[in-house]
């Protein structure tokens, strides 16, 4: 199911405050969430997203997703992964597969995150994709990556543009998002929040338009597809390094978890309870 930004309006600390008073986790019930060095990233295998990356304490991610199309009938919309069964997940520190299955193909998302040290703002996010034809004769697939940066916790400020397979996403305080996607693509698109997810969710086919930007100061989106044939049993692996270089922060910047400053609220209100009858 899409999901919109209207909590990125609020500041952090109202954030917080809501998720405290109603009892929820900062992430979602079905996130796996990675850890590596200075980052984290959060996975929602159920929908087969990956969302909130945070680099020292900052997040940068909105979301990213999965689509994939069979054949070439224009009026045959778009599959999400997420309307596929997930068969496995397995996960470490900071890995994650899943298999998924449906359609006829198999496929596995292998995820590895691999953070800077503390206050560099630098991490790397690799995943692979590997799409597996079950079906018993050939078969035409397309296959979409979409990804939406916010870096620096922000939307509406970015500068993004597409040169071949390497599409990058800047802003004005230094942020710096790299997506490098192999094999070459067939297609790709740059387009404001949230024209070109709506395109992928809808009930039409997509056809990127190749519009490679710079998309200036705006919310941009993109994405890469590829248009291949698979035969039977036959599998295919494409690949997407993201890497986002930030501002280094000194000293590193760590904020505390919602549970967290929950408990340092009531120990200090038992603490000082205490001390009270102490007197």
């Amino acid at each position: 199911m899409p999901i919109s930004k209207p909590w990125q309006k609020l500041p952090l600390a109202t954030t917080i405050g809501v998720l405290i008073s109603v009892g929820m986790a900062v992430n979602p019930a079905n996130a796996v969430t990675l850890v590596s060095g200075n980052s984290s990233i959060e996975f929602d295998e159920e929908e087969a997203r990956t969302q909130r990356w945070e680099i020292d304490g900052i997040n940068n991610l909105f979301q990213g997703l999965f689509f994939f199309n069979i054949g070439n009938d224009a009026n045959r919309a778009e599959t999400s992964f997420a309307d596929l069964d997930l068969v496995q997940l397995t996960t470490t520190q900071s890995t994650a597969l899943a298999v998924y299955s449906g359609f006829g193909f198999d496929i596995s998302l292998n995820l590895e995150l691999v953070g800077g040290q503390l206050g560099s703002g630098t991490s790397d996010f690799y995943e692979t994709i590997t799409i597996t034809n079950r079906d018993a004769r050939d078969r035409a697939v397309s296959l979409f990556a979409y990804t939406d940066f916010d870096l620096n916790n922000a939307f509406s400020n970015d500068t993004t543009q597409i040169s071949g397979n390497t599409a990058q996403q800047t802003t004005a305080e230094g942020f710096t998002a790299t997506v490098e996607v192999n094999p070459f693509p067939d297609g790709f698109e740059i387009s404001e929040f949230d024209d070109l997810r709506d395109d992928l969710t809808d009930d039409s086919r997509t056809v990127l338009n190749n519009f490679g930007g710079p998309l200036l100061d705006a919310d941009g989106t993109f994405a890469f597809a590829w248009n291949f044939l698979l035969g039977a049993d036959e599998p295919l692996t494409f690949s997407q390094h993201k890497q986002i270089q930030s501002p280094p922060t000194s000293p590193p910047v760590s904020v505390p978890e919602p549970t967290s400053i929950l408990g340092l609220l009531i120990g200090g209100f038992l603490g000082a309870s205490a001390m009270r009858q102490r007197k």
